[in-house]
């Protein structure tokens, strides 16, 4: 098996609603070759978001920093926690200068729903893409990970 990217989940939108099936999501992630780095955001939450506004566009901009810092590229997958409603409110927060240039240096933003406004602000502040694809709930979350979902992350 080629070595796999670590994942830093980002909870930038909605709380997990089960987080047994989450916990279930990141084991399976580290069976097949990740490491998930952070899965203590499974538990966080406030309200129905998955922390605080503060908090939440902390993920983003700490996980920027921590790639700039990094004396080489550092290879790593931003992963959407979960979708829902949420990250809109924190665009003003994001440091896009910073989450650009850790793109540059290796940075790789995945999911879909709610985080679409983050890949929009991303290439409209920046020019930098990201992949829209799975997070880690639902599409990990699953007694059965589709082979599509699998093979297209």
């Amino acid at each position: 098996m080629n070595k796999k990217y670590p994942i830093n989940l980002i909870g930038t939108s909605g709380k997990i609603l089960d987080k047994n099936s989450a916990s279930m999501g990141v084991d399976w992630l580290e069976q097949n070759g990740f490491e998930v780095i952070n899965p203590v955001l499974i538990s966080r939450e406030y309200l129905r978001f998955s922390g605080k506004e503060s908090d939440r566009a902390f993920d983003v901009n700490n996980l920027a920093q921590m790639i700039c810092s990094a004396g080489e590229n550092q290879k790593i997958i931003g992963l959407g926690l979960r979708g829902g409603y949420g990250l809109s409110p924190i665009l003003p927060d994001i440091d896009w200068w910073t989450l650009g240039k850790a793109i540059d240096k290796g940075l790789v933003l995945v999911g879909h729903s709610d985080f679409t406004a983050l890949s929009i602000g991303l290439f409209s502040k920046t020019g930098k893409s990201s992949l829209a694809g799975p997070m880690l709930s639902p599409d990990f979350c699953e007694k059965t990970i589709s082979s599509f979902t699998w093979n297209s992350f």
